[in-house]
Formats: C-alpha cells, structure tokens, sequence
C-alpha cells in the first residue's frame, strides 16, 4: 500500500503539494490514479470530500480537505487543509481497511489523527511520519458481510445520509458485480443526473436535495434481469411448442384410428389346386350322353 499526501507549508513559497510517503523517504509525487479517474471532475478539493474507487487491480481511497489544527494556516492567515490517498492492490483486507477509513471520515474522526501527523518542517514546508500514519489504520475494523444492495443510491451531503453510509460501509462489502470504477463520492459538485451518467454506486452531493435516499437501477442489474426475461420467454415458447405438438398428435390419432386387419388368409398351394380342379368338372346337366347310339 502507498499513501500520498497533500499539504503545505506556511510561508508562500511552500505551496500545496502531493508527496508520496514511504517508510525511509517522501517525495514529490501525485497519485496517478487521481488522473486515470477523472478525480477533479468529480469533487472540489478544496471542500471535505470523499472518494472510493477501482481502477484494474488497484483500490483507491481519497479524502480531501481535512482541517488542521490552529497553528497551521498560510502565509495569509488562511487554515491549511490535509488531503490524503490511499492505493493499493484489491485484496479481501485492503478493501477492508478501505471501508473503515472511509468510515472514519464520514464521520468526521479522521482529520484530526490525520494531522497529528504532520509536522510544520522540512524542504516543502510539511513533513509527514510515516509510521503515526501507518498506525491510524493498524487496528480498524469493519465487517464482511456481501454488499448489501447492487442498487445505486444517491442523496443530499448531510449529516444523516453520511451516518447512514458509514454504517452501511461498516458492515457490508463493496459490490463486485457492477460496471463503474466509481464506487463512493461525497461531494459539493456533482448533480444526481451527472453520479448517474457515471454509474456511482453510492453518492451524496450538496447539489442533491432529497435528504433521504433515491434508489436507481443500474445497467448491470438491468443486464441481468433482461437476461432473465428472456430465459424465461424462451422457456415459454419451448413448453408451448411442446404443448402443440403433443395435442397434434393426440388429435390425430384419434381422427385416424388403426385399419383393422382384414386381409383374407393366405391359402395353401394344395388348397388353390384342389380348387381350381373342382371347378372344372361339370355338372350332371352340362355332361355328354354316355349311353351308345341306336343304330
């Protein structure tokens, strides 16, 4: 796992920076996965947002605008704000810890850890130790249980829809059968219509205003429950088929029953001459005189 995070320093020239966070090292480095997501079309930075996403095999978890402690403003005044991003492989225990950082954020436990690790210092203005880093998410935990709907859900950035998903991301997985790499935003930019051309599994946006939940189908539920209709439509035809053929026949058979056998028997050869000598011989009234002639 990599984490990135995004800070600055107090004077002007230390501005907002990426730095890749290493057990031995940090550098100047942005998360790519923020440009293969289209990640800034989707949330302002500048505002508390949230976003969980895959990309291939990696898993990426990003939460921005993190409030810092006091001290820490710019060279105006201004109060810097803390971005972080996590990256890693999908695996069963890295979706996991995903989910229960998540969670931690929505409900706002996580900036102030999250600051506690950086420290005003260094050649960009903020140092980060890694190990405290590391340590905020050692120890969480959040259930196993399979996603708890593959419908998509949306609704307005409040307090209680962002109670509602952190409980739901608590006790139930993320969902694997579905098209979009987008899995959660929290923001303050998107409209429902524009979380729905994306295909966003869980959305909540300040441009939202229904404060409960709007359930959406998705194209891959609608995929498989098409696939369903018509499974069901050929098996209708098959049994009607079926139906038709066996009453054909029925009704055949009973309009045209079996000829009985009625041919005559065949006759033996001694039978048909014995017969045809019979017939020959002539009756008392057709023989000729046997008697001699009067002379």
């Amino acid at each position: 796992m990599i984490i990135y995070v995004q800070s600055r320093g107090n004077s002007q020239e230390h501005d907002y920076r990426w730095l890749e966070v290493r057990k031995n090292s940090q550098r100047p480095s942005i998360p790519p996965l923020l440009k293969d997501l289209k990640v800034e079309e989707l949330i302002e930075s500048q505002k508390p947002s949230i976003v969980l996403a895959r990309s291939g095999k990696y898993l990426l978890l990003l939460v921005t605008a993190l409030e810092s402690r006091e001290e820490r403003t710019d060279f105006t005044r201004r109060q810097i704000r803390n971005s972080v991003a996590w990256v890693s492989e999908e695996k069963p225990e890295i979706e996991q810890l995903f989910r229960a950082i998540a969670v931690r954020a929505l409900r706002g436990e996580l900036a102030a850890d999250i600051d506690k690790a950086i420290s005003i210092a260094g050649e960009y203005g903020f140092e980060v130790d890694s190990e405290r880093l590391q340590h905020l998410v050692d120890h969480l935990e959040v259930g196993v249980k399979p996603a708890s709907s593959a419908w998509l859900k949306y609704g307005k950035n409040h307090i209680d829809l962002r109670s509602d998903l952190a409980l739901e991301l608590s006790q139930f997985s993320l969902p694997h059968d579905l098209e979009t790499q987008i899995l959660v935003v929290v923001t303050t930019l998107k409209s429902q219509e524009a979380l729905e051309r994306l295909q966003v599994w869980r959305g909540l946006s300040s441009r939202i205003e229904s404060q409960t939940w709007v359930k959406v189908s998705n194209s891959a539920s609608n995929a498989t429950e098409l696939g369903s209709q018509k499974k069901t439509l050929l098996l209708g035809i098959l049994i009607a088929i079926l139906v038709i053929a066996i009453g054909w026949i029925i009704w055949n058979s009973t309009l045209n029953p079996s000829p009985q056998n009625s041919q005559p028997k065949s006759r033996t050869p001694s039978q048909s001459t014995s017969d045809t000598s019979l017939s020959k011989v002539p009756t008392p009234l057709q023989s000729p005189s046997t008697f001699p002639s009067i002379k």
